[in-house]
């Protein structure tokens, strides 16, 4: 059972942690020794959790996954490090997923263009609407619609 204080002290040393957008667990465990990072996850998304927070793999995070597999003999605790947002089993099992993929589609069709949305930091103004705006059309036509 946490206290208050408990949990106040997680809350503001997960937004503490926070590295592009992303919570640094090795970080969070060095403020809670007597738990594991297993157990600060856990509580926090089940109990805290304000806003589900989704990340989407791109090409080229899969392929540092997959040069990592293989650099370091998929060595789970020393990829982690290098994805510390993640656990190993959730690395284990994009990996996974990634190799099954490539097997049963090994010449997979080019992915539909798609609008960067990882671009926060630009306040959407009337001068720059016109552009986005252009911009969508755009892709919508690339995507037959």
């Amino acid at each position: 059972m946490w206290t208050q204080e408990e949990i106040d002290s997680l809350m503001h040393v997960v937004e503490n942690s926070k590295e592009n957008g992303m919570i640094n667990w090795d970080i969070v465990i060095t403020h809670f020794p007597q738990n594991t990072k297993t157990q600060l996850k856990s509580y926090f998304q089940k109990h805290m959790r304000t806003e589900l927070v989704y990340f989407r793999w791109t090409e080229a995070d899969e392929q540092k996954l997959i040069q990592a597999a293989s650099d370091l003999n998929r060595k789970w605790d020393k990829i982690q490090k290098l994805f510390p947002s993640f656990t190993k089993n959730q690395l284990t099992s994009k990996y996974n997923n990634i190799k099954k993929r490539q097997l049963h589609n090994p010449h997979p069709k080019p992915k539909k263009a798609t609008i960067d949305t990882t671009k926060t930091d630009t306040l959407l103004t009337n001068e720059n609407a016109d552009q986005l705006l252009d911009e969508l059309m755009k892709l919508m036509s690339l995507n037959g619609m």
